[in-house]
């Protein structure tokens, strides 16, 4: 059990940070906040992640973030594969602001995914 994390309670994703002062499309600390991007990297899966007998309350920011490459940014990339195969067994999370993304998990690209006895559940079943 964790208790009041200043920062994502759950972060899953192919992220790489982005310089300030740098040229270069990474991502930026602040995403998603508006102006921000965080592109995802279509080569890299997130494959058969497997979080059981979580929780995580009263959070700082939303519960979390699940990103990985979705089936459209996939098409003509070789090597591409997505993400598949996670497993959220007990999983429960809670945050005190609920900000930036609300009171979900923010989802994108996460396929054939097991929620089971997890609150919030993901809406990221696509």
């Amino acid at each position: 059990m964790a208790n009041k994390a200043i920062w994502w309670g759950i972060y899953v994703g192919t992220q790489q940070e982005h310089q300030p002062d740098e040229p270069g499309t990474g991502c930026s600390f602040l995403f998603p906040l508006p102006g921000t991007q965080c592109p995802l990297q279509p080569r890299v899966p997130v494959t058969n992640l497997v979080l059981r007998n979580v929780t995580m309350t009263h959070s700082l920011l939303s519960v979390g973030l699940m990103r990985a490459a979705n089936l459209t940014q996939g098409t003509g990339v070789p090597g591409y594969r997505p993400a598949t195969g996670w497993v959220f067994d007990n999983v429960h999370m809670s945050s005190i602001t609920n900000w930036p993304v609300g009171k979900n998990y923010m989802c994108d690209g996460v396929y054939n995914a097991t929620f089971t006895d997890s609150s919030p559940v993901p809406s990221c079943q696509n």
